[in-house]
């Protein structure tokens, strides 16, 4: 066979972008910019421009993926709506002192009232000591006082008596003397001062048309006329403030906002949401002074624009998430007291808090989709999903998007200009990152990574600006720094201790491709599967199954592996076969189906006792018509292998078998392709696996011909004779 008719080329085994396909723009006032993920930006702004109840926003993508920058820059092109910024202001409940009121006034209107109460409150010092301590209102107080001295003494001088009822009786006629005499000086005071307070009142009765604020100002003249005596002595012995009743506690000051408010909160725990009411000296005199002691969370803060959270810390504290729902529901806010040993008795129950608010949480795709199995009121209260795609077409525009977003982050962290092959090197991550030559990774963080390291060792080499050579150590380094399990693994196969063949034929045995995720690191490495046949009833056994070490998808693959062998081979007579399939030296758990490829062609070399190249490692998933279809980490698995042979000495027949619709995603890095280019190593694409078997045996596969017969001497017609011959002595022996 031509084995070249499968081999890959140089330049279909990396991914290579040349200078030509992007514009080298200048670095000079760059600005980051939004980078494709045009269906996320549809849904923000979406989001963020509908106002009806419900529209709240889920964003969902990777760790990286610029979510947060995309959202900021959405924000700051939506047409923002002043209009439904409001002052928030608490004040004293005459009615309920319990449950402070809360007033709602257009931006910089609570400030106003705040400065028109505290005139009034000054004047009315002014007024009521003026009026009430002055010669007009002394001589009423003495005729009133006056006249109380003379029915007591016309009382008390009456003829003593010895009788019990009517000593009770005098004692109550000079209560009752007193009182009255009490009654006629408040009501006199309150003659003398109500034209004045009238007045006053008028004035902001005429300023606010507000009903709920007119009725506070009701309440408060009214209390004001029964507490005249607070204003002839403000502060008490402790010197503490009496006329703090009459206070107003401003919340949120809308006036500050020059643009609609926008808060990110990075620690939603329950009160700093909602708000609290602290402890004071005053609540434990009079609990209804404890409104002035209350303070806005950031649910209130944000009321009128857009609050920003992590969705993960919201969910960490299943009475946040409860209590989110419950304000977007109602569109209100309840601020709690926080509690305090000395608190007695009823603890204060502000009025709720109307917010109109935009919330954004900010996930991962996993996160969404648990809370969304666990919670179907989930897309009730937020209506609009942005997800944030891990990757994107590689196009001019998003080539172009990236080399700006690199100019950016260069003058943002102050680091060297990026020259032409420098930027080649950055853009060729990014689509190793995305895992296909077609596409570039949104894990801009990553990238930005690169790039601040590669500045580094420019900088180590005396480089003006980052190159390719500088992007290259830079990945290189890092990759150094986490691979010590893959070197240790490494170091086990050329010592022997795991043993994996790299030259030779051997049969039913053949190398595998397996990865190993650590997480912050992927690498790939070979893995012996060894196959072992007789006759027999059970099929084939996965002994990794038998050992509870594997997992469903790969139980998956094994069992296709046997639909496949009896659709085949066996359509005239029974599949009369005991087969084992193995992972040698795995000793850990084993998931996945990449292996079935490999699997079947170890257990089809056992059947046919044909040898198998030790020298062409395998990977792919495989159906149960043969077809090979892609696996995931295609790059890592090739590099693996070539990282082993390599280690060990470049043979120039070694090399991989993967699947032909993988080729896109390969993105080897430059090591492998010049192995490539020097006919070192080889990357050989196939579609099914008769093609696979072929190169790995050297023997024709063979298919069947019109009579419906495998052409005698090739591989499948073996195969297909020793399980007749296994089901003759299965049938001979009566098992």
């Amino acid at each position: 066979m031509d084995k070249k008719t499968y081999e890959l080329s140089p330049e279909e085994v990396s991914v290579v972008i040349s200078e030509d396909e992007f514009a080298l723009y200048s670095d000079e006032g760059c600005r980051e910019p939004f980078i494709g993920q045009e269906r996320a930006r549809e849904a923000l702004k979406l989001g963020l421009e509908i106002r009806s109840k419900g529209y709240n926003i889920f964003v969902i993508g990777p760790a990286g993926s610029g979510k947060r920058t995309a959202l900021r820059q959405t924000i700051h092109s939506i047409n923002t709506d002043m209009e439904r910024l409001k002052d928030i202001v608490f004040v004293y409940n005459f009615a309920e002192p319990d449950c402070p009121r809360v007033l709602y006034f257009p931006p910089g209107g609570g400030g106003a009232f705040k400065g028109d109460i505290h005139s009034l409150v000054e004047r009315m010092k002014s007024i009521v000591q003026g009026k009430l301590e002055g010669p007009d209102f002394d001589r009423k107080k003495e005729e009133i006082v006056a006249g109380f001295r003379q029915k007591e003494r016309l009382l008390v001088d009456a003829p003593e008596t010895e009788n019990g009822a009517e000593l009770k009786e005098l004692y109550t006629s000079l209560k009752h003397a007193r009182e009255d005499m009490e009654k006629q000086l408040t009501e006199t005071a309150m003659e003398f001062v109500l034209p004045e307070l009238d007045a006053e009142f008028a004035f902001l009765h005429e300023a606010y048309d507000d009903v709920k604020t007119r009725t506070h100002l009701a309440e408060m003249k009214q209390d004001i006329l029964n507490r005249l005596y607070l204003f002839i002595s403000p502060k008490d012995d402790d010197g503490r403030h009496r006329l703090i009743r009459y206070g107003v506690n401003i919340i949120v000051d809308a006036s500050q906002f020059a643009t609609l408010p926008v808060l990110y909160e990075k620690n939603p725990a329950h009160h700093v949401l909602n708000g609290r009411v602290e402890h004071n000296r005053e609540q434990e005199e009079d609990q209804g002074l404890g409104f002035m002691n209350i303070r806005a969370g950031s649910l209130v803060k944000a009321s009128g624009g857009i609050l920003i959270l992590e969705a993960e810390d919201v969910l960490k504290d299943q009475r946040s998430w409860q209590n989110l729902k419950r304000v977007i529901q109602e569109e209100a806010v309840e601020i709690e007291p926080v509690s305090h040993p000395s608190d007695m008795g009823p603890l204060l129950k502000p009025e709720p808090v109307e917010v109109d608010l935009k919330i954004v949480l900010i996930g991962e795709e996993q996160l969404y989709h648990s809370l969304f199995t666990k919670d179907p009121e989930l897309t009730l209260h937020f209506k609009i999903l942005a997800e944030f795609e891990r990757d994107m077409r590689k196009t001019r525009d998003s080539l172009n998007g990236i080399v700006r977003f690199i100019h950016a982050a260069c003058s943002r962290k102050k680091l060297k200009p990026v020259e032409g092959d420098g930027l080649s090197a950055l853009l060729e991550y990014c689509c190793r990152l995305a895992g296909h030559k077609n596409r570039l990774s949104s894990r801009f963080l990553l990238l930005e990574e690169a790039l601040v390291e590669a500045d580094y060792w420019a900088g180590r080499m005396d480089k003006s600006g980052i190159d390719r050579e500088a992007v290259k150590t830079g990945l290189q380094k890092r990759y150094y720094r986490l691979n010590m399990v893959e070197e240790r693994i490494d170091e086990a196969i050329a010592q022997g201790e795991i043993q994996v063949k790299l030259e030779g034929t051997a049969v039913g045995r053949i190398n595998g491709l397996t990865v190993i995720d650590r997480g912050y690191y992927l690498f790939g490495k070979p893995a012996v599967i060894s196959s072992r046949t007789a006759p027999g009833r059970e099929g084939v056994v996965n002994i990794e199954r038998e050992a509870g070490l594997s997992g469903g998808h790969h139980d998956k693959g094994v069992l296709i592996l046997e639909g496949f062998i009896k659709s085949r081979y066996t359509r005239t007579f029974p599949l009369s076969v005991y087969a084992t399939l193995c992972f040698e030296q795995s000793y850990g758990d084993l998931d996945g189906d990449s292996a079935s490829t490999a699997e079947l062609l170890a257990m089809l070399s056992a059947l046919a006792d044909i040898p198998l190249r030790q020298d062409i490692a395998v990977t792919g998933s495989v159906d149960s018509l043969g077809d090979i279809h892609p696996v995931g980490c295609i790059t890592e698995k090739v590099e693996g292998f070539f990282r082993i042979c390599k280690r060990t000495g470049l043979t120039g027949t070694q090399g991989v078998i993967i699947p032909a619709l993988n080729t896109v995603h390969l993105s080897a890095d430059s090591r492998v392709a010049d192995a490539v280019r020097e006919g070192t190593f080889h990357v050989y694409p196939v579609r099914r696996v008769d093609e696979a078997l072929e190169l790995l045996s050297g023997m024709e596969s063979g298919i069947r011909d019109t009579d419906g017969a495998f052409r005698e001497g090739t591989v499948n017609y073996i195969i297909e004779q020793k399980l007749r011959i296994m089901a003759d002595v299965m049938k001979k022996y009566k098992c």
